[in-house]
This record gives structure tokens, C-alpha cells and sequence, in this order.
């Protein structure tokens, strides 16, 4: 073993700058693969939780259908509550419904023959006091703490109602984009950003789920204001969601505000498995907060996830070339002493056992260099990202074990590859040949 590290440290002397250099590239390229995971794991996570405070919680229980504003509503839901917190939890209850907003009356627009009413659908650009937009409209209980808590987090200007009768002018809250959809360039000018809730107090909404009135002549429609502004950073959330008293959602439905209506069920809880089992147990739709918002997002997350950690692979050529390179330099400019240690009967497992030290100091060094990196960009996006609200999606850092893991195994897949090259190559030199050099 004393051979082996005098000829490594002999060798490492000799070519320091290849030492040095390939150690750097390879921390780099190792950090390079661990922060892309980790950003794209985090996001997974922080998009998760932020759709998760709207529409699942820990775990959404719907009678059918996986979806927002899913068919069908509970029979008893004081029945159904009773049986999926039976092991623990607390149950909120929604009422989700087709949302259709608009500033100005639906009958104006519908005597209106100049087509200034513009529908807001995907693709389109429509926006101003003529814009009538579609959503889902969640109607939550807010009379418990608990059901207003996780939008509340979300909110910029205004708070929720405590209660609400279900009759008059719908409460809403809306989204800090969706809000500006609805101002012409005149009303967005003349006010801050974010506005405050009384400068947008005096802007007059109607609301419909598009529900026929008993008489058949008309649908249920109700005037609405804004009374809180949320920003969840979701784009894709923020696009169609409203938030109402679900008191409020049911006479849009055309049932009596004290009707017990309810077509979602949502479970916050440590055991999520005794939930999953008594809804699969009657039979009722369950999702966790992962497996709804992967419904939406998340092939788009894997795909990028998957060729961001592709490309990052492909990175590991760089430094698999260099050790590659590196290894075969040194045997062939110490390529007379290694045939002289042979000739003497070094054995040549020692040389190649010296190379491979060498090259393990090199992987080390590396490794290192690379956690500490990885541990200071980690801490400085943890810090940045969550509060950013600039972003298509909620950013954040959030390592994994499988990206550590896979970035270990190609590091050392990569170098192993490129020692096996390097001695490949090397053994292919006759030793009486380059003895015959000397």
C-alpha cells in the first residue's frame, strides 16, 4: 500500500493543474445536476401545497369524478364526515360550481348587437369592463377558522367574511390577475398596485352558474363585489378560481343557503390511509393533493424534470473526458517507469491500483466541493424563491434523496468508465518496447 500512495502522490505533484482542474469541473457539473433537481422538486412540492389549500387539503373525497367541480353531491354529508374522520382529522366542507363573471348585467350583454362582450378563454386576449370570464367557484364554509386559513395565507389585499346569508351582493374573492382582466386601461392606471380592498369596493360584479330559475325563463344570477385579492402564484389556479360563502354558491345552485349541499369533501389529517380506505370503502372518488395537481401539472413538471436531469447528464462527459484524458496522460508520460516497476516486478495491479487512488482523491475532492456548493445555493433559493410572485409557478429549493443518489452513480459510473478506458488503452503497449526506449 506504501507503493501505491508514493506513486499516486508522486504523480498528483506532476500534474497538479489536471488535479485541480478536473476536480473543479466535476463539482461543478455535480452541483449543476443537484440544483436542477432540487428546483424542480421543489416546485413539485410548493405547487402542490398552494393548489392543496384551495381544492384538497391532505385529502378530497368527491362522490365522482377527479376533477374540480366534480358531479354529484353527498347524501349525508354529516354521515360521510363522520366516516372519514373516524380515525382522526377535520373535514371541510366545499360546494364547487361553473363560475360565469361579469361587470356588467347578462341581460345587457345578451340585447347587447355590437359584440363588446368578450368571453375570456384560453389563447384569447380579452380584458376591460366587457369581459365576461369563466371559473370554478368554490364555495367554503366561513364560519370555521380552519376552511378560511389556507386561502387566507394567499391574500393581498382584504380579508373573507365571517358569515353570510347566502341572499344580496355574492362576496368573492378573486385572483390579483383575474381582477385586472376585469379594468380597463384607464381603471388599472388610476390605481396601485396591488390595490387596496376600498379601491376596488366600488367596482360591481354579476355572477351565475348558468342554473334555470323554476319558471324556466331565466337563469339565477346575483350581483357580486370583491372583498379579497389572493395571489397563490399558480398561474394556472389563479386563472379560474373565485372564492365564495358557500352559502352564497347554493342559492346559485338554486337550493336554499341552508340546504346541507356539499359535492367535495376535504380531510386534514396526519394518517391519510384510514381516509383513502373509508372513502374507497363507499365507493366515493379520493385523491391526495400530489395526485390532483399532477392531473393539471404535473406531466409538464415530469417532462421538464426529466430533461433538465437528461441535459444535466449529458454534463457528465465533460469531466468523464477529463479523467479519461487525465488517467491516460499520466500513463503515457510516466509510461518508462511504469514498463521499469514492471520490469523489477512491481506487479501491475499496484500501478493501476496507484492510478485509481489518484483518481478516487480527484472524485473526493469533487464530492466535497460540490455538497458545499450545493448547500450554499440551496440555502440562498430557499430564502429567495417561495416569496417570489414574478413566476409562471411557485418556485423553491427541495433536494432528494433520489437526485443525490443519482448523481453519486453517475459521478462514479463516469469515472469507473473512464479508468477502464484509460487502462484499456494503456495495456495494448508492449513492454519490451518501451523499454527498448530508454
Amino acid at each position: 500500500m506504501s507503493a501505491v500512495r508514493t506513486l499516486a502522490a508522486g504523480w498528483r505533484r506532476g500534474s497538479i493543474r489536471w488535479y485541480i482542474g478536473t476536480s473543479a469541473v466535476l463539482a461543478v457539473t455535480i452541483t449543476l445536476l443537484l440544483v436542477v433537481a432540487g428546483l424542480f422538486s421543489g416546485m413539485q412540492v410548493e405547487t402542490r401545497d398552494r393548489v392543496s389549500d384551495f381544492y384538497t387539503e391532505d385529502v378530497r373525497v368527491t362522490v365522482a369524478g377527479g376533477g374540480a367541480i366534480p358531479p354529484g353531491t353527498f347524501d349525508d354529508p354529516g354521515a360521510a364526515v363522520r366516516a372519514l374522520t373516524a380515525h382522526g382529522g377535520q373535514a371541510l366542507l366545499h360546494l364547487e360550481a361553473q363560475g360565469v363573471l361579469s361587470r356588467r348585467g347578462f341581460v345587457e350583454a345578451a340585447l347587447t348587437e355590437d359584440e363588446s362582450f368578450q368571453l375570456d378563454a384560453p389563447g384569447s386576449e380579452a380584458s376591460g369592463d366587457e369581459l365576461i370570464a369563466l371559473g370554478a367557484l368554490i364555495g367554503i364554509d366561513m364560519g370555521v377558522d380552519r376552511a378560511r386559513a389556507p386561502v387566507e395565507r394567499h391574500l393581498v389585499a382584504g380579508s373573507l367574511p365571517r358569515e353570510s346569508d347566502g341572499e344580496g351582493s355574492v362576496p368573492l374573492a378573486l385572483s390579483l390577475d383575474r381582477f385586472e382582466d376585469f379594468l380597463t386601461p384607464e381603471e388599472r392606471a388610476g390605481l396601485d398596485w396591488p390595490p387596496s380592498i376600498g379601491a376596488v369596493q366600488g367596482f360591481s360584479f354579476e355572477i351565475t352558474s348558468a342554473v334555470v330559475k323554476d319558471q324556466g325563463q331565466d337563469v339565477i344570477r346575483r350581483p357580486a363585489h370583491v372583498v379579497a385579492l389572493y395571489d397563490s402564484g399558480v398561474d394556472v389556479l389563479d386563472a379560474f378560481t373565485f372564492v365564495a360563502p358557500i352559502e352564497d354558491v347554493r342559492a346559485l345552485l338554486g337550493h336554499a343557503p341552508d340546504d346541507d349541499v356539499v359535492n367535495a369533501i376535504l380531510v386534514a389529517t396526519d394518517d391519510a390511509g384510514p381516509v383513502h380506505a373509508a372513502a374507497g370503502g363507499n365507493r366515493w372518488s379520493h385523491q391526495s393533493a400530489a395526485r390532483f395537481t399532477d392531473r393539471y401539472l404535473g406531466q409538464l413538471v415530469d417532462v421538464l424534470q426529466g430533461m433538465s436531469l437528461l441535459m444535466s447528464g449529458f454534463l457528465f462527459l465533460l469531466p468523464a473526458f477529463l479523467v479519461t484524458h487525465g488517467v491516460t496522460r499520466q500513463l503515457e508520460t510516466h509510461n518508462r517507469e511504469i514498463a521499469v516497476c514492471k520490469a523489477i516486478g512491481v506487479r501491475g495491479r499496484t500501478i493501476r491500483t496507484a492510478l485509481s487512488w489518484l483518481v478516487v482523491q480527484v472524485t473526493l475532492t469533487a464530492l466535497a466541493a460540490a455538497a458545499l456548493f450545493t448547500l450554499v445555493a440551496g440555502l440562498v433559493l430557499h430564502a429567495v424563491l417561495p416569496g417570489r410572485r414574478d413566476l409562471p409557478l411557485p418556485m423553491d429549493f427541495s433536494p432528494t434523496a433520489a437526485a443525490v443518489l443519482l448523481a453519486l452513480s453517475v459521478t462514479l459510473g463516469s469515472v469507473v468508465l473512464a479508468l477502464w478506458i484509460a487502462f484499456r488503452i494503456h495495456a495494448k503497449q508492449p513492454l519490451a518496447g518501451t523499454l527498448r526506449t530508454f
